[in-house]
């Protein structure tokens, strides 16, 4: 989940360099805060999912919440994440 997050983090930073004068994107791990300096709009199934995956930067990153996310984190969850990571994916790689 981590690595799905870093992945869709990468692409927000591509499209923020696009779309803004600076060369560096902001350095922040935020979904929606680097998406808000885009022209990209997203619908309330994307907000929700972006809302959801934001957890599972923090499992990198800070080793003490893996047993948290261990916790609330199903195969199935998982499963459905990646599946909605897979169509927001593509919805950003075309704008970029």
């Amino acid at each position: 989940m981590f690595c799905i997050h870093l992945s869709l983090e990468k692409i927000c930073k591509a499209l923020w360099i696009k779309q803004n004068t600076a060369n560096f994107p902001p350095r922040i791990h935020e979904l929606k805060y680097l998406l808000a300096d885009t022209d990209v709009e997203l619908d309330m199934l994307q907000s929700k999912f972006v809302d959801d995956i934001q957890r599972y930067q923090i499992e990198g990153r800070y080793p003490d919440y893996k047993l948290l996310i261990y916790k609330y984190t199903t195969i199935d969850l998982a499963l459905q994440l990646m599946e909605n990571a897979l169509l927001l994916k593509k919805c950003l790689a075309e704008k970029i």
